[in-house]
């Protein structure tokens, strides 16, 4: 949030220019919309908007420095913009390859409707667009950040009634496999429940022309295979709409804490 509070405070306190109007701004234009008292603190070297804003940039992730008053123009506040705006996208970046739970989404390429696949940090997501279903949509989404139902992100919190931290390996199936009940095990491998396996069976069969390896789904190739099914536009609906409908059938069961388990 400190990005796009710098990124309000540039825009409040000086003229920026739309892009390619930069040349027609007078530089005088921004020193004008600098308020009195504003110049007055700077001079006098008091506290005020200035000292934050310097200090907001130099701790940003990746630093940026602010040019001295006399020589801000419009140009130059349009280049700071961009480097700040720079900043975020490495803060976003070393954040979102630092967080396992947000492992769906490393090194992700963004599928363009007439240009390659390419890495693009923020972008409206192509399957926000191609999902018209709001709680498919919602599902999938769910998936992709870790906000699903399932135990291995549900059993990291403590709760009300649950005040021990269980372990990654305890966060088993509810449906009592002896395995960690993870995206992947939901999706492809759990068959202790025979609706789901009915559901993954026809989502195999309606997969298998446009992913064959959906057919061969391994705990070594399930992550692969999950990432390139979410990313093709001709799969991720469907992907989609699976997501929901597995979701569902786990909400139907409580999960089983390890306590549970042992008595």
């Amino acid at each position: 949030m400190r990005v796009w509070s710098i990124v309000f405070v540039l825009n409040g306190l000086f003229i920026v220019p739309k892009p390619g109007m930069e040349s027609r701004a007078p530089p005088s234009r921004t020193a004008c919309a600098i308020p009195e008292s504003l110049r007055t603190l700077l001079k006098n070297g008091l506290q005020g908007y200035w000292m934050d804003l310097v200090y907001a940039l130099k701790n940003l992730c990746s630093p940026v420095d602010l040019p001295a008053l006399p020589d801000l123009t419009s140009l130059v506040c349009a280049e700071l913009g961009k480097a700040v705006y720079s900043s975020a996208m490495k803060h976003l970046e070393a954040e979102m390859a630092a967080s396992t739970r947000l492992y769906l989404l490393h090194d992700r390429r963004e599928p363009l409707a007439k240009e390659a696949p390419k890495k693009i940090t923020v972008v409206f997501r192509h399957y926000l667009g191609l999902i018209t279903n709001a709680k498919h949509r919602k599902a999938l989404t769910r998936l992709l950040v870790s906000q699903h139902p399932l135990a291995v992100e549900r059993m990291r919190y403590k709760s009300r009634y649950h005040r021990a931290t269980v372990a990654r390996d305890d966060r088993l199936c509810r449906f009592g496999c002896n395995a960690t009940e993870t995206v992947e095990h939901a999706l492809f491998f759990c068959e202790a429940d025979p609706g789901l396996g009915d559901l993954r069976a026809k989502f195999v069969a309606a997969m298998q022309h446009l992913e064959p390896r959906i057919c061969s789904v391994s705990p070594w190739n399930a992550t692969n295979i999950l990432k390139s099914i979410i990313f093709w536009r001709d799969t991720v609906c469907r992907v989609a709409k699976f997501a929901y409908r597995v979701f569902g059938i786990f909400d139907t069961v409580p999960m089983v804490w390890p306590e549970a388990r042992a008595e």
